[in-house]
């Protein structure tokens, strides 16, 4: 899996580019237990998504929308606290099967152009492989594997691959519940990036969750294993009204 990582910033996702203010205003930036890191998304005023390996052992989330740069305020960002968590039931840490948590905030976030939620996928997205679509990776996280969490919010647009391709890598690992997502041109997410949001490049939706890093590194160009959205939108449905 994609590690949770301490808080201590520099790097950025693997050869990616800064975003903008505004870019991704439903990125939130994960502060667990006062010692570990992950990303997650914006999906509705009061919660966030993120991956269950990144929240399933912690107890005290700082959850941070609106910022582009680590532990900073910024003009219209909010820093909260997660009143409550929903870890899948089914999860399991080691095979990272349904790898997915909803954090539910202390009180629903106001809306504004800085923070606002991703949309999700229709029920028909999970019949379809979305083999070629074109999506983007937005965090935190390292530039390789030895160097520290990013200061600022970076970005890097990348292809889903067919689940054979993934199978190749991954092997049961890749199931109904996952997409995979090529690691060519050495750009990939990293450590620090788990519970992020993979989004379709047109029309914001979010497609994946960062689950599994590339089992070579962050910079072998290997690809990088995501839980599929929509085979949870029942289970997403039980604690969020859209």
């Amino acid at each position: 899996m994609l590690q949770k990582e301490s808080v201590s910033p520099a790097g950025r996702i693997v050869n990616g580019a800064p975003a903008s203010i505004s870019q991704f205003p439903w990125q939130a930036q994960l502060v667990i237990d006062q010692s570990t890191f992950c990303g997650g998304s914006l999906i509705a005023a009061g919660w966030v998504l993120t991956a269950a390996h990144c929240s399933y052992e912690g107890s005290v989330f700082v959850v941070t929308l609106g910022a582009t740069y680590l532990n900073s305020q910024e003009p219209g960002s909010v820093t909260t606290y997660a009143a409550a968590k929903a870890v899948h039931e089914q999860f399991d840490p080691n095979t990272l099967a349904n790898d997915i948590t909803l954090l539910q905030l202390q009180q629903a976030v106001s809306l504004s152009s800085v923070i606002s939620p991703v949309g999700l996928p229709s029920q028909s997205q999970f019949s379809s492989s979305l083999e070629g679509q074109a999506v983007v990776i937005s965090g935190w996280g390292k530039t390789s594997d030895d160097s520290d969490i990013s200061q600022v919010l970076n970005y890097v647009p990348q292809t889903v691959i067919s689940a054979s391709e993934c199978v190749a890598i991954y092997g049961s690992m890749m199931n109904s519940g996952k997409l995979c997502v090529t690691g060519s041109n050495l750009q990939s997410a990293c450590h620090g990036d788990s519970g992020g949001p993979l989004v379709l490049q047109s029309g914001s939706v979010q497609v994946g969750i960062v689950s599994s890093g590339p089992p070579g590194g962050c910079l072998s160009g290997d690809p990088t294993l995501y839980t599929r959205v929509a085979a949870f939108l029942p289970w997403i449905a039980r604690y969020v009204r859209q």
